[in-house]
């Protein structure tokens, strides 16, 4: 497999050189894990970082900018839908995004094998669409977001980023500037609908105006607000954890302490609900998060303590003779604070 990266060499995936048939054989016979092997050189080759935590610290970095931009008085955004985005990519244009950054004849024919998979549909009925990435599996996202790729540098050509910055993580995209122009709008809706053959949600794409009270951008599981502070009178960017992020975090929270899962000694709950509630914190410690902090550590709290009455047949308090707080320290259950993040 070999790809058009000018920042390393050209690299091959030994398959065999065999005819359409035996190939398209191929391809059915090891679909998921030959898309397995695929996707990973993919990602391996064509993105520079290749490390496990790579995505996260990819999306921390988009928060940490668009913070900067929104300091930097780019207080109008427009907020991008995509409708269907996985399911309306069209097939040929895909095939030019992909076929300039990889030159393998054989892995693309397997790919363009993928993309001409037939769907099955209700009774059993096969149909077979010129739109859409292969369900299921790694190898959908990955095409994806080469797709969008494409779309980053046709915009950073046509747009300085001294009137427009381009954020996208995936298929979230939003642009900010100091003033969101109808001739932008129409550059950015022409861009992705004409070039790209992609349709926009004109229900739920909207221009965001920080500088109107009440109004708030919503990206990557943030909330970015405009305040003036009382203390230095100056105007400052609020990031800080969306209310359905939160509402993301209690439902997982309470899946975890669930009964179905009483088969699992208080011990290991409680390490996995550590490993979950850490893990959760270290994406959303950014900017102000004690609010949302203090609401999680005390939904968790009382989901806690409702399974460990559960699991007795008797008061746990009863049992324990210590106060609450001191059972949960006793199992040592992890409470979210700004400062564990700081020190880290």
């Amino acid at each position: 497999m070999s790809t058009k990266n000018q920042h390393m060499s050209r690299m091959t995936l030994d398959l065999p050189a065999e005819d359409h048939k035996r190939l398209k054989a191929l391809a059915a016979v090891l679909g998921k894990s030959m898309r397995e092997i695929v996707a990973e050189w993919i990602h391996g080759n064509l993105y520079s970082e290749n490390t496990p935590n790579a995505e996260t610290m990819k999306a921390i970095e988009n928060i940490e900018k668009v913070k900067d931009l929104i300091e930097s008085k780019n207080n109008e955004i427009y907020d991008a839908d995509l409708k269907s985005y996985f399911d309306s990519i069209p097939h040929d244009k895909l095939m030019q995004a992909v076929e300039m950054r990889i030159v393998d004849r054989k892995v693309l024919r397997l790919i363009r094998m993928w993309l001409e998979t037939p769907i099955q549909e209700d009774k059993g009925k096969l149909s077979r669409s010129d739109r859409g990435t292969p369900q299921g599996g790694v190898i959908s996202p990955l095409l994806a977001n080469i797709y969008l790729h494409w779309f980053d540098k046709l915009f950073s050509k046509s747009v300085s980023k001294s009137k427009a910055t381009l954020v996208r993580y995936a298929d979230d995209l939003i642009i900010l500037a100091t003033k969101i122009t109808k001739d932008l709008v129409g550059f950015i809706e022409g861009l992705l609908e004409g070039r790209m053959g992609l349709e926009v949600n004109r229900e739920k794409t909207r221009i965001v105006d920080l500088e109107h009270p009440g109004e708030e951008l919503n990206f990557l599981g943030y909330r970015f607000r405009r305040f003036l502070s009382k203390k230095t009178g100056r105007n400052y960017c609020h990031e800080t954890c969306s209310k359905a992020t939160e509402k993301r975090a209690r439902f997982r929270i309470k899946e975890k302490l669930s009964s179905r899962r009483n088969f699992i000694s208080t011990e290991d709950m409680i390490k996995g609900l550590n490993k979950y509630l850490i893990g959760w914190g270290a994406y959303f410690c950014k900017g102000y998060p004690s609010k949302s902090f203090d609401k999680i550590n005390f939904y968790t709290e009382r989901k806690v303590i409702t399974n460990l009455k559960r699991r007795s047949q008797r008061d746990y308090r009863t049992i324990s003779g210590k106060k609450w707080s001191e059972v949960l320290n006793g199992l040592g259950l992890f409470r979210l604070t700004k400062g564990y993040y700081s020190h880290a």
